[in-house]
């Protein structure tokens, strides 16, 4: 009877095994094994500490959880077949010798000070922000071993011993910074930054303004900062989803370079003097030019409005006669080609379309509500103290 019962077990086993161990494989070799998980022998598991990063910014938390691999088949099979036989035959007091409560201990002579094992998440974990304590600034780059026994009980009773260990690397983290215009940025215009951090990907990186409270994923900013000055800040999401600062870059916030506002004659392309002549029967042009580095580097925020125009022909012996010039009127004298030519805002005047007797001895000239207008469709008027708006010509 003895001998049925033990076949009946054996056949048992075998329906198990080719029904159940696959799976069996599959879970054990995916997912971490947690305590009153079964255990084999001591050469049947095979402990690992895998980083979830390799190298990281200083600043953030190494770590690297404990996973386990499982030996070949074979062996699992006899293993198993030795845990039954033994149940059948000596009773359920030695299923407690399948428990695995392994203790994980750290070799503080080789890891870094302050590394530790989490027993709740099965982790090896070291906060990285002293690694460069002591250290040359000009040292960007650090490179740890860590070491760790894991000790438990085989499912014979016997000890359970094995090291894990590797090596990981901690940099200071450099923020480099791309402009549309050397690291600074314009008021009331389309800035754009791209910032990049040596060994984070560029699609990790997070940033956000302080000014404004804009926020961007990815390496680069585009907005518009608000204020004298701002600060961005810089993180990035680690691969188990936090989020985790690598410093961060202030920058001043400067007014948009005026542009220059100037008269010319008509199709002309240099600017008239205050010693020069004009003739009042002809057309002339008046035209607002933008700096040349400021509208290469923010096209969408280079141009330039006028509202206001008022235009005074002097007599000798006879009081002025003056034209004011509206911003609608001004909008039917804007010079859509010639504008587009010459890359300035160009107004062009005939003074027979205001005044009936264009006669005079001088020309003078004010430009009145000068504003720029930006990439949000945004006036912001201009310092007239900035710019020359009044102009005095002799009439010929």
């Amino acid at each position: 009877m003895a001998g049925g019962a033990k076949g009946a077990v054996g056949m048992r086993l075998n329906v198990m095994t080719a029904l159940y161990l696959p799976i069996l494989l599959y879970a054990m070799s995916t997912y971490k094994l947690e305590a009153g998980s079964l255990i084999l022998t001591s050469d049947s598991l095979i402990p690992h500490a895998v980083p979830q990063e390799r190298t990281i910014p200083l600043g953030a938390d190494f770590i690297a959880p404990i996973f386990y691999e499982i030996r070949p088949v074979q062996q699992l099979g006899r293993q198993m077949g030795a845990a039954i036989d033994g149940d059948e035959e000596e009773g359920s007091g030695s299923k407690d010798k399948l428990a695995f409560q392994p203790s994980v201990f750290i070799d503080e002579s080789v890891s870094p000070p302050g590394m530790f094992f989490d027993e709740a998440s099965g982790q090896i974990r070291f906060n990285t922000q002293t690694a460069f304590d002591g250290v040359p600034s000009s040292e960007t780059l650090r490179e740890f071993t860590y070491r760790a026994t894991v000790v438990g009980e085989t499912v014979d009773g016997e000890e359970y011993s094995n090291i894990v260990e590797g090596t990981f690397s901690v940099f200071r983290p450099i923020i480099s910074v791309q402009s549309n215009v050397p690291p600074m940025l314009y008021a009331d215009s389309r800035n754009s930054l791209n910032f990049s951090v040596q060994g984070i990907p560029e699609n990790a990186i997070r940033l956000r303004d302080r000014s404004t409270g804009e926020t961007a994923s990815g390496s680069t900013l585009t907005w518009t900062p608000t204020g004298d000055t701002t600060v961005v800040f810089v993180s990035y999401q680690a691969p188990d989803g936090e989020l985790r600062a690598v410093g961060e870059r202030g920058f001043r916030v400067r007014p948009a370079p005026p542009p220059i506002v100037g008269v010319r004659r008509s199709g002309d392309t240099q600017l008239l003097t205050g010693e020069q002549t004009v003739n009042p029967l002809q057309p002339f042009e008046i035209i607002v030019r933008p700096d040349d580095t400021y509208a290469q580097a923010f096209p969408d925020d280079a141009n330039y409005r006028i509202n206001g125009l008022r235009i005074r022909l002097t007599r000798r012996g006879l009081p002025p006669t003056t034209v004011d010039l509206t911003a609608q009127q001004l909008r039917s004298l804007y010079n859509q080609n010639r504008s587009r030519a010459t890359g300035e805002d160009v107004y062009e005047i005939n003074l027979r379309q205001f005044i009936q007797d264009v006669r005079g001895d001088g020309v003078q000239i004010f430009v009145q509500g000068l504003e720029r207008v930006n990439f949000q469709n945004r006036a912001i008027p201009i310092d007239p103290e900035l710019v020359t708006t009044a102009f005095s010509f002799a009439a010929r």
